[in-house]
């Protein structure tokens, strides 16, 4: 229905407040048996506690949307079973997306490039460099390879709004080794192959 994406940022956002507070309380129920560093520590802790259970709730919920990551065209309508998958999972993904301090702490740390990945259907490896300003999403759709470098800026579009009310959708491929320069476009079905190195602003089409 059009109140799942209220249902699924109110359980991203609120579920991490709970669970935080939650240890909160824990911390503040044993203070008075542990020292003042034990305490700091612990206290330190809250923000990755909240920033962790995002990832987690938010993966979550990609979890049920990811069966709606699949090439084809569809309807744009929450009637049809795909597209209401597809918006799931793409609210869950842009609000880890957009909340620009985790994600860049998750793409900077190659365990954790990996774990966020992975929750978001990504099937891949992980030894590319990617930028917290280069639009990505449809993870199960992407194919990067090994050394691969996606420079900042760019839009790799896996699906496309059409204006007969339908969206495509499509896997786009990075070869390893491959380079995608600053600003540049690369449409649904797009091919880079191995070592292969795109300029500046350069947009290729479906």
């Amino acid at each position: 229905s059009k109140q799942t994406g209220w249902i699924i940022i109110s359980a991203m956002w609120l579920g991490s407040t709970v669970i935080s507070v939650m240890y909160l309380q824990n911390v503040a129920q044993a203070s008075w048996t542990l020292k003042m560093w034990e305490k700091t520590f612990l206290l330190s802790m809250v923000p990755l506690i909240f920033l962790f259970s995002l990832l987690l709730i938010g993966g979550l919920f990609s979890l049920i949307g990811r069966f709606g990551i699949v090439a084809g065209k569809f309807p744009r309508t929450l009637a049809h079973p795909i597209y209401a998958l597809r918006r799931i999972y793409g609210t869950a993904w842009t609000q880890i997306f957009y909340f620009k301090p985790l994600y860049a702490v998750c793409l900077a740390l190659p365990t954790l490039k990996k774990f966020l990945f992975r929750l978001f259907g990504y099937r891949g490896q992980s030894d590319f460099i990617l930028y917290p300003d280069a639009w990505i999403r449809d993870l199960p759709m992407l194919r990067i390879g090994e050394g691969a470098y996606l420079a900042n800026r760019c839009t790799v579009g896996t699906n496309l709004c059409l204006n007969d009310g339908s969206i495509l959708v499509g896997e786009c491929t990075f070869g390893d080794h491959s380079m995608v320069g600053h600003l540049c476009i690369f449409g649904l079905g797009c091919k880079l192959g191995r070592g292969s190195e795109t300029g500046v602003a350069v947009a290729l089409g479906i």
